[in-house]
């Protein structure tokens, strides 16, 4: 009969309290050269993006960041509207989720609803008769937005209320993701908004994403990107250079050991007979739900790659400190970012995590115990 001995770790508190050694970085200068660096490019207003708290760097921190290159910032639901304009950012918000109750009321104060029922317009008029607002186009069939004829009749109800402002139109147009005929939605979309044009010839037209950024036929009016401000690609193989990566994600080394016998661990056991040395990160999937679908997740100690071969605890992880003999409590582990002349990508992390390129950011910004650090903070006064 074999016996395995159970080994337990825990995280020093912190000097603020605090368990969490998980760090998430933002490099607000990175922010700012890949906004300036994209409108140089493309010759086009940019609209930035912030959903998810901004995919995790904070909104109202790149909001002020971005203030200054931005025609427009752009959210998911009212409350992230009303959050950045509590935190005063004064530049329009576009709201780009579906319209309820909590988008129509905050159909003021610069912040602009999207419409995608032509029966919310009445609503909107009965709450604000002088609100702005924008209308969203299902283009590719994918139920996001209105279709020919609701859009018809939206701007028919709008005709019928002429203090009501369209200031742009736009759509998502997911099928991009996946090879579809940009061209052809470009022609769409372009036909249809020149029955819009009578209502506000200045309204803004946009319907480029970040996976389209290289699509020039979409660019129209506005360019309104998220991922490709932070760096991160939205498709597969996109070139991201000379854009900067903004996020990064580190945790420490609590603890280094030895051991010659076979260890219990959450996910089973580890056999110390082929690691030298081993480490605990402070990181695991209580506090980085991407770790939960981990496939062969590595990260950076000292330069050199290592990889995670299990799981301590909800919030601590077990990695392989074999290829870093000099490795001591406290160093820096870095999931995404740069350590020594290792570069870890967060694409590579997200497909190690078991996330789709498309949806790298998921792998950044599912961090919920992350503390934000901010480059430069200290020039901004943070």
């Amino acid at each position: 009969m074999r016996f395995f001995r159970r080994i337990r770790f825990w995280a020093a508190p912190e000097k603020n309290g605090g368990m969490s050694l998980l760090i998430l970085k933002c490099d607000l200068g990175a922010l700012s050269f890949n906004a300036q660096h994209i409108k140089e490019l493309t010759q086009t207003p940019l609209i930035a993006v912030l959903k998810s708290e901004a995919y995790g760097a904070g909104a109202p921190e790149c909001a002020r960041a971005l203030e200054g290159e931005a025609l427009a910032f752009a959210v998911a639901e009212a409350r992230e509207a009303e959050a950045l304009r509590r935190a005063g950012i004064k530049s329009d918000i576009m709201i780009l989720g579906c319209s309820g109750e909590e988008e129509l009321s905050a159909s003021c104060e610069g912040i602009i609803p999207a419409i995608d029922r032509a029966e919310l317009i009445k609503e909107l008029y009965r709450r604000n008769p002088f609100a702005r607002l924008q209308l969203r186009l299902d283009l590719d069939g994918s139920g996001l937005g209105l279709d020919e004829r609701g859009f018809i009749r939206a701007l028919e109800e709008l005709e019928e209320r002429p203090t009501l402002e369209l200031w742009g139109v736009f759509a998502h147009c997911p099928s991009i993701y996946s090879g579809g005929d940009c061209e052809a939605l470009a022609r769409r979309f372009d036909r249809l908004c020149e029955l819009a044009r009578p209502l506000n010839p200045a309204l803004i037209r946009h319907i480029a994403t970040s996976a389209a950024l290289s699509k020039e036929c979409l660019y129209f009016d506005a360019l309104r990107l998220g991922t490709a401000l932070m760096g991160l690609p939205s498709s597969e193989g996109q070139a991201m250079e000379p854009l900067r990566p903004v996020l990064s994600l580190s945790s420490r080394l609590v603890r280094v050991f030895q051991s010659k016998s076979e260890l219990a661990f959450y996910d089973g056991y580890v056999d110390f007979g082929r690691i030298s040395l081993a480490g605990v990160v402070a990181a695991g999937y209580g506090e980085l739900p991407a770790l939960l679908g981990r496939k062969n997740v590595r990260a950076a100690v000292r330069g050199r790659t290592v990889p995670l071969v299990g799981r301590a605890s909800m919030s601590h992880m077990i990695v392989d400190l074999s290829a870093v003999p000099d490795a001591a409590q406290g160093d820096e582990v870095v999931f995404v970012g740069k350590s020594g002349e290792s570069q870890m990508s967060a694409a590579s992390f997200a497909a190690s995590c078991g996330v789709s390129v498309c949806r790298v950011e998921g792998a950044l910004m599912c961090t919920p115990s992350a503390r934000r650090k901010y480059l430069h903070e200290e020039e901004r006064g943070r």
